[in-house]
């Protein structure tokens, strides 16, 4: 595979990763067990595993390093907090209040991440440049 195919894997990968998330926590507001259905346990891992081996491939071909290249430490950086932060709200019983605020905080470090992978910058200040207008 070429950078090109692998950088695609790695964006829909994201875009699962999300999706899954936002589902559990949709499921979990409801108070619906999640849990109880076999793929939503496993389906996220598996999706989550193949996100991280396209970024660590995509990093070796460019040859960039995340701890010489300032954004993507700020993306490894951040990324540990969202997996902290996912696991916060999708805890189980956890108070409704916890959850919500967790997720919130969890979906604004999923922005900042996004934000740093485009704009190749760790700067929130260009990743809220356009809230602010």
């Amino acid at each position: 595979m070429d950078y090109s195919e692998i950088r695609t894997v790695h964006l829909i990968s994201v875009v699962i990763s999300i999706a899954l998330f936002a589902l559990r926590a949709v499921l979990a507001e409801m108070e619906i067990n999640w849990r109880s259905f076999a793929w939503l346990r496993l389906v996220p891992h598996m999706n989550d595993t193949v996100l991280l081996i396209a970024a660590m491939t995509l990093a070796t071909m460019s040859g960039q390093a995340p701890w010489a290249v300032m954004w993507l430490a700020a993306k490894l950086g951040a990324l540990v907090v969202y997996i902290d932060l996912g696991r916060r709200a999708l805890k189980a019983g956890a108070s409704q209040k916890s959850r919500r605020i967790f997720t919130v905080l969890a979906f604004l470090t999923v922005a900042y991440i996004v934000c740093v992978a485009i704009t190749r910058s760790a700067s929130l200040n260009i990743c809220t440049a356009g809230v602010q207008s």
